[in-house]
Order: C-alpha cells, then sequence, then structure tokens
C-alpha cells in the first residue's frame, strides 16, 4: 500500500504541485512497524488529521526523508518533522541556500536531522522492505542538487522526488481543481 498527499505550493504565479507519499513499513513486526515518510508536505491540519488515519492503521511515524536540496521541499520538511519528533529525519548530506550558504539550522531544518546515508546497497537499514540510492549532481558553482531514488519492494513502487519529469497533454487534476488555472 501507498498512500499519497498532494498539495500546492508556490509564491505569486507559480504554483506546482508537490506530493508526500507515506509507505506502511515492517507490518509483520509489532515492535516495529509503522510508516516512512518520504517528501513531507506542510503539515496542515488537514494532512495531520489524514496522517493520523494512517498511524491508527499501521503504526507511528518511524521515519521522514527529505529527498531533495530543493526549497521546495526543504521548506516544509522541517515543520513536518517537528509534528513527529519520535521519528528518524533523514535528509540529503548537500543541503545549501542561496546565495549565502547557511547551516542547515538556519534552513529550518531540526536539530536531530541526520544525513542519509548515499546507499542502502550491502546495509540492513531499512529491514530489507526498501533500497535507496541519493544522486547528486553539482550544476554550478554554490549549487548542488541531489535527489534520493527509493525502491519499495513490497508494492513495488519506485519513488523519484524531482530527477523524473514527464510532461503530458493534460494537466495534473491538482491544477485543474484551482479556479484560476482553468
Amino acid at each position: 500500500e501507498v498512500f499519497a498527499f498532494d498539495q500546492l505550493i508556490g509564491i505569486y504565479y507559480v504554483h506546482v504541485p508537490i506530493r508526500m507519499i507515506a509507505l506502511p513499513v515492517h507490518q509483520d513486526d509489532e515492535n516495529k512497524r509503522g510508516l516512512m515518510v518520504y517528501a513531507p508536505v506542510a503539515p496542515t491540519k488537514e494532512c495531520l488529521s489524514l496522517m493520523q488515519e494512517l498511524i491508527d492503521m499501521y503504526g507511528p511515524v518511524r521515519d521522514i526523508i527529505d529527498p531533495s536540496t530543493a526549497v521546495e521541499h526543504k521548506v516544509n520538511a522541517g515543520p513536518f518533522a517537528r509534528a513527529f519528533p519520535a521519528a528518524n529525519f533523514w535528509v540529503t548530506d548537500k543541503q545549501y541556500a542561496f546565495p549565502l550558504n547557511l547551516p542547515d539550522s538556519f534552513l529550518g531544518l531540526p536539530s536531530w536531522a541526520k544525513p542519509l546515508p548515499r546507499t542502502s546497497r550491502g546495509t540492513d537499514m531499512w529491514g530489507g522492505e526498501i533500497e535507496h540510492e541519493v544522486l547528486t549532481v553539482k550544476p554550478g558553482i554554490g549549487s548542488m542538487f541531489q535527489d534520493v531514488a527509493l525502491y519499495h519492494k513490497k508494492s513495488k513502487t519506485v519513488l523519484i522526488c524531482d530527477a523524473l519529469f514527464a510532461v503530458t497533454e493534460e494537466p495534473p487534476r491538482i491544477l485543474t481543481e484551482e479556479e484560476e488555472y482553468t
């Protein structure tokens, strides 16, 4: 089972949909069962209410992954992690800010944020249920792009945050629901 949460994020006239994924993990082990959250969205009342329904069914939020260095992801990651302070909070290891490269604590990331290892290969990090790899690209001076590709074996789902791009003739439903876009 894979649960998607969609929100719009943007300023002025640029609005884009962002998606968070919640995955039930370790459901066969009463002591480890819970949820992994990939690419957290803003922890609105609606989001937290829906998360509580999943927590009631699958167990607590165990791990949160901010899979990107992009501002549209890290701006929500810190507040979401603060809503679940008992969870492990993983971030890509090349976080940066522009035009000044500030420390992670200035980027809104909580103090318990841990760098996500570049790969889960050869480890038992996710208990055999998930594999991940971190893609790193340095597009220019003072910037860094990272994206976490994650494979959930049970659902056969690949999660990629920003490195995969597809355009269809039909805009995403989340955009067409907004009156100003129709």
